[in-house]
């Protein structure tokens, strides 16, 4: 059976036919998938029980096809001839499942944005209870290469890179390993590309010839330190991205990505000039007498698991800058002397994500640097990989194990082609090195076991790191409460550009966080940059937030935030179903205010608001938390300044069951901040007290005259507790005030 549409209209007409898909978001399962380009083979509807769809298929076929026609008279999909040759376009009625469901098949191949769009159409038929892509499953990835079990770097004591793999293996990506280059070898040869030796040295070369294209390693034998030759570069190439899945030898971390090796390290070490060379000349840049790179060989990912113990060089740091801008990320190991990892470069460098290492219990390995410099650890103690049998020129492949940062390094690297690699897939820019970094540090868990002076933000977590990099913002904080079953993480976007407004601008959370709270910072001068609005979407899978300049040119580039939830014991979908969302609106006036309260037996989590204005503008300057009839409440409130702009706002009120069925009993808390100095300018902060975890973020100015009105409203970091900022200020009219900033926090006893 057949369902198929006529005719086309404008697409502002089309958003109008979807405009039903607000209240059918929370109708749709899994919508990321499609948006993800996760493979999927037709689509899911549900009907509800005792629908008149549910009990005749005559019925569903005309509600589909009443439904499908509107999708066809949209733009939104392409039912011309020329997309649908063979013939038109439709939804073809496959079966129905023995659940209950109906599975539906395009007649075509849909684009990305074509199968959001029926989903939308179909959820916002009005009996369908559910809608969502037919996914298709496979098995999950355990690599067959005989000496994986012992890698236990990649398992849960480690990276925990088995469950990153299913969603990204490095393909399309190439890490450039600045090291002694690389040697023959049958687990390495299929990812190897073509390098080059900048060793310029002849003492050092140790291959008779200086700076060539042949970045093979002719071995780095030191007399004077009684050291064999170290092949360290080939394991370091093993630990990125050995061939796996190859019935031999070991796995690699992204074992698609491509290794480009680039040889700084000859006979008893490399100099810095040879290394900065090598660092401009791997990131695109040009290097005289160096054929530069193609623009589409160029290295996403710098790998340097060398040093010494000095600060950070100008020649270093102008090299790392540079490769930094043309968008490669470098990632340095913080050394071996059991000291303070400022002292060792390049990791001391800005900008370079600097690697400590840790041992399988997840302590501090005793040789690894430490300290705030320290970004992120990763395994570092018996950490198997690639080799060379030979003591001083290579000889035959082999396997060993070897103790190090050099050998936590290129696990972090190959971490950074797994989370670019899925962002190629799908068809998203990548993420700026700055960004990466971000992702790195936000998915990090901590150490389960000691490290006395500091190891970053904890032991890269490929699984997390991956599942982040499908999503438009990166995390930049975390925090669980008292329990530890209640995790929050903070993720953050900033505007690619300037704008004099913002209307719901996104900050996504990934697809098994729920969003519950988020802030957006406009522009404290010269003129100001506004808040209109800062609210969770329906599925409260993001966090939506709107600016404006008002009465003078101030173009801004805001900066937004969301809080993303978990909860463990509890899936998304359990989470949801266990949270109450309530919108009210305020009357239409020139100061609106609105207060929307929970059903009693939930507690407030967080809450936001939405002004709803024209002309100059209305402009928010309260939403916080509050109690009403001894329920938990959100209270919204805006006004107009300058001149007459009615409008309307919304408040937006989030809670969660208090009694959570198997998993514990919920306890929030508001902190709120010592009213401010009574100034034209006025900020304040708090922080959630030890043990809760942050959930929602409020302000409230108290103003008089003109007014003030609000610019700030953000997480932050306070005392290393999560909290909250919050500030205000006059505009064109000299108007003082003071303001309150509001926490919301949350534990389970």
């Amino acid at each position: 059976m057949k369902f198929q549409g006529k005719r086309r209209i404008h697409l502002a007409c089309a958003l109008m036919l979807l405009a039903g898909s607000a209240f059918a978001e929370g109708r749709i399962h899994n919508l990321k998938a499609i948006q993800d380009n996760v493979p999927y083979n037709g689509f899911i509807v549900k009907f509800r029980d005792g629908s008149l769809e549910r009990g005749s298929i005559s019925a569903m076929g005309a509600a589909v096809a009443a439904s499908t026609d509107k999708l066809a008279k949209s733009r939104l999909v392409d039912t011309s001839s020329k997309a649908n040759p063979v013939r038109p376009f439709g939804l073809d009625h496959i079966r129905r499942l023995a659940t209950g469901p109906n599975l539906f098949k395009p007649s075509r191949k849909l684009s990305r944005d074509e199968g959001v769009a029926i989903m939308q159409q179909l959820a916002a038929m009005p009996n369908v209870e559910y809608v969502e892509p037919n996914v298709i499953f496979k098995h999950t990835l355990v690599p067959n290469d005989p000496s994986y079990a012992t890698q236990w770097g990649f398992g849960n004591a480690g990276i925990r890179a088995e469950q990153a793999w299913d969603l990204a293996t490095g393909s399309g990506v190439t890490v450039a390993v600045l090291d002694t280059g690389i040697t023959n070898h049958p687990d390495l040869n299929a990812n190897v590309l073509a390098g080059y030796d900048f060793v310029t040295d002849l003492t050092k070369a140790n291959d008779g010839t200086a700076r060539d294209a042949d970045a093979s390693d002719p071995g780095d034998v030191c007399p004077s330190d009684g050291r064999p030759s170290s092949w360290h570069g080939t394991h370091v190439a093993g630990t990125v991205a050995a061939v796996t899945n190859n019935s031999t030898g070991v796995a690699g971390t992204a074992f698609n990505a491509k290794i480009m090796p680039v040889r700084v390290l000859g006979v008893c070490g490399g100099d810095l000039a040879d290394i900065a060379d090598a660092i401009v000349w791997s990131s695109g840049g040009a290097v005289s007498g160096v054929p530069t790179l193609a623009s589409s060989a160029v290295p996403k990912v710098i790998s340097m698991s060398l040093g010494a113990a000095i600060t950070c060089p100008q020649t270093y740091q102008d090299a790392i800058d540079g490769a930094r801008a043309r968008g490669t990320t470098v990632v340095a190991a913080a050394g071996n002397n059991n000291g303070d990892a400022a002292n060792h470069t390049p990791s001391n460098c800005a900008g370079v994500i600097s690697v400590a290492a840790v041992d399988s219990s997840g302590n501090k390995a005793s040789f690894s640097n430490f300290g705030p410099r320290v970004d992120v650890s990763a395994p570092g103690v018996g950490i198997l990989s690639t080799l060379n049998s030979g003591t001083s020129g290579p000889v035959a492949p082999t396997y060993q194990s070897y103790n190090g940062t050099s050998m936590a390094t290129p696990h972090v690297s190959g971490v950074v082609a797994l989370i670019q690699s899925r962002r190629l897939a799908a068809g998203l820019p990548l993420f700026t090195p700055t960004q990466v970094a971000q992702v790195i540090k936000g998915t990090a868990r901590p150490l389960p076991g000691d490290c006395p002076g500091g190891c970053g933000a904890g032991i890269v977590d490929a699984s997390e790191a991956v599942k982040v990099a499908l999503v438009n913002s990166t995390p930049v904080a975390r925090q669980a409460d008292q329990s530890g079953k209640v995790s929050v993480v903070v993720f953050e976007r900033t505007a690619s550009a300037a704008s004099g407004v913002f209307t719901d601008f996104s900050v996504e959370v990934p697809d098994d966080y729920v969003v519950v709270g988020g802030g957006v910072q406009g522009a404290e001068s010269p003129n100001g940059h506004f808040l209109t609005a800062s609210y969770p979407n329906a599925a409260r899978s993001a966090w939506l937030v709107s600016t404006k300049e008002h009465l003078a040119a101030n173009p801004t580039q805001i900066t937004a935030w969301a809080i993303g939830l978990k909860i463990a014991g509890l899936t998304r979908s359990q989470l949801l179903s266990n949270m109450t969302y309530r919108v009210s609106t305020s009357a239409y006036a020139s100061q609106p205010s609105v207060t929307t309260s929970i059903p009693v037996g939930y507690t407030q989590i967080g809450g936001g608001f939405q002004v709803q204005w024209s002309g100059d503008g209305n402009l928010a300057w309260a939403t916080y938390p509050t109690v009403v009839n001894n329920v938990g409440a959100w209270v919204s409130a805006s006004k107009d300044q300058g001149s007459v702009s009615m409008a309307t706002i919304r408040s937006h009120s989030i809670g969660l069951r208090t009694n959570l069925s198997g998993v514990g009993v919920v306890s929030a808390t508001t902190a709120v901040s010592p009213a401010s100095a009574y100034v034209a300018h006025p900020s304040a902060s708090v922080a959630v007290p030890a043990g809760y975890a942050l959930t929602g973020c409020g302000a409230q100015v108290n103003w008089s005259g003109a007014g003030n009105v609000l610019w700030k409203i953000k997480p932050s970091v306070n005392a290393g507790q999560l909290g909250c900022e919050a500030a205000s200020k006059d505009h064109l009219t000299s108007s003082p005030a003071t303001i309150n900033s509001h926490a919301v926090g949350i534990k389970l006893n």
